[in-house]
C-alpha cells in the first residue's frame, strides 16, 4: 500500500510515503476491521492499524478524499476518542500532529468536542508515564491551532460528546471560545515542559490578537493576560523541564518576546471592558517590573545564572509598552501600598519604570566584571549597564514623538550635520580669505573653520555648536510687536546612543517697525471688528437707560462708525447695555451729561472751560512734533556690522550652564586641530552611518501553481491577488530613490519599489521577490539570488499543492523558512521550517492557523523574532546601541582635550584663534633659537622661583577667585 522513493508526482511527494489512489479504499476496509476485530491480546497491531489509518487521513492527496472514507475515517476516530484507551487517545493526537483540522473536511469540525478535552488532559500529565512518551507537544498545537476557529466561522455544527447515541448541534462563538480556551488554559498551567509551554503562549498571544482586532470588546481577556505575566516568573516560581540543548532562560525570554509583541496592540485596550482606569496597563507594566526586580543580579555570580538576555528582553518589553500605553494612563496615580512612615504611597507607571530601570543599572554598576573575550567587547554587567541608560535615554527622546510626520515611520533621528546649508559663498562664515573659498568647501574645512566647536559632555554626547547664515529672516508678529531674528542661527547636533539629533535657535530682536515705538501717540489701537453695528435706546423697568442688544457684542471703533460720530458717547453706551452694574446713576445712562451743579458760578466754569481748550492744544502739539522725532530718529539707526561669528553660539552654550565651573567635570572640548580632524571626520561619518534602531531584512517568496524550481518561482512579477493584499498589510511601498531609512541593501534606483515597515525601534526591509526588477531575465534572476540568498529569514507564500521544500531555493543562509499556505476555508495554514541551532520563537508556531485580517502583522512580528533569535546564536553579535556606544567612546578616548578652566574658556570664546595658536609652527632659523636661548637664559632665576612657587600652590576649586598674597598669577588648575 505504501512505495517510496517513486519519481512521478502526479500522486506522491518526494521523500514521503505515498498511498495509491487505487488501494485507498481497500486499505481502510483493512484497517477498520482490524480495530474494530482485533482482540486484546494483539493490542499492539490495533494500535498499529490506529496509526496507519490516521496517517492515510491526514496524508495530503492529489485527489479529494471520497465521503465514504472520511465517514469511517472520522467513525473511528470518535470511537477511539469515546472508548476512554489512553493508549488508543495518545496515539491518535500523535497521529494527526497538526493535519487534522486544516484538511478542511465538511465534517472534521464535529470532533471538536471531542478533540479539546483530550488534549486538555493530556497537557496536564508529566512527560512519561509508565515509561512512555506523552504527546504534550502535539496536544498543545492542536489546541492553539484553534484560537481563531470562532471568529472566523461564527458557528460550528459539533457532536455531543455522548457514549450512547451522536447528536450534531449548533455552537456559537462564545461557546466555542470558551471550550477552547478553557481546555488551552488548563493543559498549559501545570505543564513543566518547556516547548509545549512556549507553544500555548503563542496560542494565547494571537487569540488576544484576534480578539482585539476583530474588536470583540465584550469577550474577557485579562486571565490570559494574567498568565502570559505570571509566565515572565516561570523560572523562579516552577521548575520548568528543558530539553537537551535548551538554555533555562529560554522560557523567561520567550514569554517576554510575547509581551513585546503584544505591545503594539496597547491602543486597542482603551475600549476594552476589562481595562477599566488602565488595569490591563497597570498588570502588564507592574508585571514586566516585578520579573525585572527579580532577575536583579546581586553578583556576578548570580548575573550568569539569570542570563543577561532575561533581563535585555525584559527591558526592551518594558520600553515597548511604555512608548504605546496613552500618556493619561502613564500620569495616573496609583496606590503602591505603604511607606516607610506607614503612610499610603502613590506613584505614577512611568515613575515605577524609570525606578526600576535606575536600580538594575546601579546593581550591576556594582559589580566588578572582568570577564571579557575580547578587547572592545562589554563585559556582562556593561551590557546590563549600556541597556538601561539606552531606555532612558530613549524614552526621554522618543516617548509621544513618533513618528514625526503623519506618513513619514523612515525618520528617527536627523539627517543634518555639520556641513549643511554651506552651499553657497555667502554662507561661508568660516575661516580667513573668504573670498578665495570654494563653495564645496571640503568637510575638513567646516570643522576647522571659525563658527563651529564640539564638545564632550558627560563623557556619553558628542555636541557640535554650529554658526550659520540664516538668509531666511523669520518673524514673529504680534498685536504690537514685531520679532525679527538675527542673520545668524545657532545650530546644535547631539549624537548618543540613540542617534543624531540638530536643535536650531533663534535669536529675536524688536523689529524697526514695531508700533509699540514708531506709532504716532494719537494713532487709535487698531483692532480686528465689524464694519458696521446698530443700536438702539430703550427704557427698562428700573429706570435706567440701556442700549438696545447690538449685532456684535465688539465695541465701538473709528473702523465700524460712521464719519463724525462721537466713539465716547457710542462706547459709553455699549458699556452700559454689556455692563448695566457700571451705571452710576439709577436715572441715567453714562453717556448722558450730569447736570451742572447749582454752586458753580459762570466765572469758575469759563476759566474751566479755558483751561481744557489750553490742555487739549498743547498736546495736540507736543503730539505732532514727538513723532516725527521719534520716526526720523529709528529710520536713521544703523545696526553695526558683528565680526564674532561663534557669538551666538557662545551666548547659548553660557545660557544653557555648560560655561559653568560647577559643571566643568562633564564637558570637554574635541581636538579639531588641522592635524586632527581627518581622522575625527572619518570617525564621525562612521557614526552616523551607523544605524539607530534594530534593523532587519526578510524575503518574501510567491510560488505559484505547479512551480517547483527556482527560475520559475524567480520569474514571477506579481502573485494572486490575495498575496498582493497581504504585502500591502505587511508594510509599506516605498521608492528606494526617495527612501531615507533602512534599504537592506537594495540599490537606490529611481522606479524601483520595495515593501518597508518601521516603528520607534525595528526598521525592517523586505526583500519581495515579485518587485525585484532587472534590464533582462538574467539580470533579473542574478539580483533576486544575490539578495535572496542571503537572507536569513524567508517568507514564502506557496499557492502549490505540495508542501514547500527547502532545496526548492538552496542557499546557504536562510535558515528560517516561514511558509503560508491559503486554505479553502479562508484561513491561513503556517508551517516554520527552522535549522537546529535557531531557538523556539513565536507569535506563530509550527501548524498555527490564522485568520486574513492578523496574518501580516503575526508574519511579520515572527519574521522579527526569528531574526533575532537567529542572531542570538552568532558569536560576537552586539547590539546597535552597542556599536553606537563603542564608536563614541573611541572619538571621546582618541580626540578628547585635557585642558585647564582658563583654557576651556578661551577657546569655547573664539574656536579659530584656538586651533590656529595650537598649529603655529615652531620656529627653524638659528637666530629665532639663539634668541630663544639668551631670553631662556636670563630669565632663569625667575621661572625656577615661579615654578617652586606653582608647586606649592594648594589645588582650589575655583583657581580664578584664589586670592594672591604674593601678586603672583593664580596657577590654573587642570580638572582632572
Amino acid at each position: 500500500m505504501c512505495q517510496r522513493g517513486i519519481t512521478s508526482r502526479g500522486f506522491m511527494k518526494r521523500g514521503d510515503f505515498v498511498y495509491h489512489r487505487g488501494f485507498m479504499n481497500r486499505a481502510e476496509k483493512i484497517l477498520s476491521t482490524a480495530i474494530q476485530t482485533l482482540p486484546a491480546t494483539h493490542r499492539e497491531g490495533k494500535l498499529a492499524a490506529y496509526k496507519l489509518l490516521c496517517s492515510i487521513g491526514i496524508f495530503n492527496h492529489d485527489v479529494s478524499t471520497t465521503t465514504d472514507f472520511l465517514d469511517i475515517f472520522l467513525l473511528i476516530i470518535s470511537q477511539g476518542f469515546l472508548s476512554g484507551d489512553e493508549d488508543i487517545i495518545y496515539v491518535i493526537i500523535s497521529s494527526c500532529k497538526v493535519d487534522f483540522f486544516h484538511r478542511c473536511w465538511p465534517s472534521s469540525a464535529l470532533l471538536l468536542p471531542l478533540f479539546t478535552p483530550a488534549c486538555c488532559e493530556i497537557g496536564q500529565k508529566p512527560n512519561f508515564v509508565d515509561e512512555k512518551t506523552i504527546p504534550k507537544v502535539e496536544a498543545l498545537t492542536l489546541l492553539s491551532r484553534l484560537v481563531c476557529f470562532p471568529n472566523h466561522f461564527e458557528q460550528l455544527d459539533v457532536l455531543t460528546n455522548n457514549e450512547k447515541h451522536f447528536a450534531s448541534v449548533l455552537m456559537d462563538r462564545t461557546s466555542l471560545k470558551r471550550m477552547i480556551m478553557r481546555d488551552l488554559i488548563k493543559a498549559s498551567q501545570n505543564d513543566v515542559m518547556l516547548e509545549s509551554r512556549e507553544i500555548a503562549l503563542c496560542g494565547l498571544a494571537i487569540f488576544l490578537c484576534e480578539e482585539l482586532k476583530h474588536q470583540r470588546t465584550e469577550s474577557p481577556i485579562r486571565p490570559f493576560l494574567l498568565f502570559i505575566v505570571e509566565c515572565l516568573q516561570g523560572q523562579s516560581k516552577k521548575r520548568t523541564s528543558v530539553a537537551e540543548g535548551e538554555h533555562p532562560a529560554d522560557s523567561t525570554v520567550f514569554a517576554a518576546d510575547m509581551v513585546r509583541f503584544l505591545a503594539s496592540y496597547a491602543p486597542l485596550f482603551i475600549s476594552h471592558r476589562d481595562n477599566h482606569s488602565g488595569q490591563l496597563y497597570t498588570l502588564i507594566i507592574d508585571g514586566l517590573i516585578s520579573s525585572l526586580r527579580s532577575n536583579i543580579p546581586a553578583d556576578i555570580g548570580a548575573l550568569m545564572r539569570n542570563n543577561v538576555r532575561i533581563i535585555k528582553s525584559l527591558i526592551f518589553a518594558l520600553l515597548d509598552w511604555i512608548l504605546h500605553v496613552p500618556t493619561s494612563y502613564l500620569q495616573q496615580q496609583q496606590q503602591m501600598g505603604r511607606d516607610t512612615k506607614n503612610q499610603e504611597a502613590s506613584t505614577t507607571a512611568i515613575q515605577r519604570t524609570f525606578s526600576i530601570l535606575i536600580d538594575v543599572y546601579r546593581a550591576t554598576h556594582s559589580l566588578n566584571d572582568e570577564h571579557k573575550v575580547q578587547d572592545n567587547e562589554l563585559t556582562l554587567s556593561q551590557s546590563i549597564k549600556l541597556c538601561c541608560k539606552f531606555a532612558i535615554l530613549f524614552l526621554l527622546n522618543e516617548h509621544s514623538h513618533f513618528p514625526l510626520t503623519e506618513n513619514e515611520s523612515s525618520l528617527i533621528t536627523t539627517n543634518v550635520h555639520e556641513g549643511h546649508d554651506w552651499s553657497s559663498p555667502s554662507k561661508q562664515l568660516t575661516v580667513q580669505n573668504e573670498e578665495n573659498l570654494n563653495p564645496n568647501q571640503s568637510d575638513e574645512l567646516i570643522i576647522h573653520s571659525s563658527n563651529i566647536q564640539l564638545f564632550v559632555i558627560h563623557d556619553d554626547f558628542l555636541v557640535s555648536f554650529v554658526e550659520i547664515p540664516n538668509d531666511k529672516v523669520n518673524e514673529l508678529t504680534t498685536d504690537s510687536q514685531q520679532f525679527i531674528s538675527r542673520t545668524t542661527v545657532c545650530r546644535t547636533i547631539i549624537r548618543d546612543l540613540c542617534g543624531r539629533y540638530c536643535w536650531d535657535n533663534y535669536a529675536f530682536n524688536i523689529s524697526s517697525n514695531s508700533k509699540t515705538i514708531t506709532s504716532p501717540f494719537n494713532n487709535p489701537i487698531e483692532l480686528s471688528l465689524p464694519t458696521k453695528s446698530t443700536y438702539q435706546i430703550e427704557e427698562t423697568t428700573r429706570g435706567i437707560t440701556v442700549l438696545e442688544k447690538f449685532e456684535s457684542l465688539q465695541p465701538p471703533t473709528i473702523q465700524n462708525q460712521p464719519p463724525n460720530t462721537d466713539i465716547l458717547d457710542k462706547l459709553l453706551q455699549y458699556i452700559t447695555f454689556h455692563s448695566p452694574e457700571l451705571a452710576f446713576y439709577s436715572d441715567r445712562t453714562l453717556n448722558e451729561v450730569s447736570p451742572t451743579p447749582t454752586s458753580i458760578s459762570s466765572h469758575d466754569e469759563n476759566a474751566i472751560i479755558k483751561m481744557i481748550t489750553e490742555q487739549e492744544t498743547a498736546e495736540q502739539n507736543y503730539d505732532s512734533s514727538s513723532s516725527e522725532k521719534t520716526e526720523q530718529y529709528i529710520d536713521n539707526t544703523i545696526q553695526p556690522s558683528r565680526h564674532d561669528r561663534f557669538a551666538l553660539c557662545r551666548s547659548h552654550i553660557t545660557q544653557l550652564g555648560l560655561m559653568m565651573f560647577e559643571n566643568r567635570q562633564n564637558i570637554d572640548l574635541l581636538n579639531t586641530t588641522k592635524h586632527n580632524c581627518d581622522q575625527l571626520l572619518r570617525e564621525l561619518k562612521n557614526l552616523d552611518s551607523l544605524n539607530c534602531r534594530e534593523t532587519h531584512k526578510i524575503a518574501v517568496i510567491y510560488v505559484g501553481y505547479g512551480q517547483e524550481d527556482k527560475p520559475s518561482i524567480f520569474s514571477n512579477t506579481h502573485g494572486s491577488p490575495p498575496y498582493e493584499e497581504f504585502l500591502t498589510h505587511l508594510g509599506w511601498q516605498v521608492e528606494l530613490s526617495k527612501h531615507t531609512g533602512f534599504r537592506g541593501g537594495l540599490h537606490p534606483l529611481p522606479n524601483t519599489y520595495s515593501i518597508y515597515y518601521a516603528n520607534e525601534l525595528v526598521e525592517i526591509m523586505f526583500h519581495v521577490a515579485t518587485m525585484i526588477d532587472g534590464s533582462n531575465d538574467e539580470d533579473r534572476l542574478r539580483k533576486k539570488t544575490r539578495h535572496i540568498g542571503n537572507d536569513e529569514v524567508q517568507i514564502i507564500w506557496t499557492e502549490h499543492y505540495h508542501e514547500y521544500d527547502r532545496s526548492t531555493i538552496a542557499t546557504a543562509f536562510g535558515d528560517v523558512l516561514i511558509v503560508i499556505h491559503p486554505l479553502p476555508n479562508g484561513l491561513y495554514r503556517i508551517k516554520i521550517d527552522k535549522t537546529s541551532q535557531t531557538t523556539n520563537f513565536g507569535p506563530l508556531f509550527d501548524g498555527a492557523i490564522v485568520d486574513k485580517l492578523i496574518l501580516p502583522e503575526l508574519v511579520r512580528a515572527t519574521a522579527i523574532n526569528a531574526s533575532r533569535a537567529r542572531r542570538t546564536t552568532l558569536n560576537n553579535h552586539c547590539e546597535f546601541y552597542e556599536e553606537r556606544h563603542r564608536i563614541i567612546n573611541s572619538i571621546i578616548h582618541k580626540h578628547k582635550r585635557e585642558t585647564t578652566y582658563e583654557e576651556f574658556l578661551a577657546q569655547s570664546f573664539t574656536p579659530l584663534a584656538a586651533k590656529t595658536l595650537d598649529e603655529t609652527p615652531k620656529p627653524n632659523s638659528q637666530i629665532e633659537r639663539r634668541d630663544q636661548s639668551s631670553n631662556a637664559v636670563n630669565t632663569t632665576n625667575s621661572n625656577v622661583q615661579i615654578g617652586s612657587q606653582r608647586q606649592r600652590q594648594p589645588t582650589r576649586n575655583f583657581p580664578f577667585l584664589t586670592p594672591n598674597n604674593n601678586n603672583n598669577a593664580p596657577t590654573p588648575i587642570t580638572r582632572r
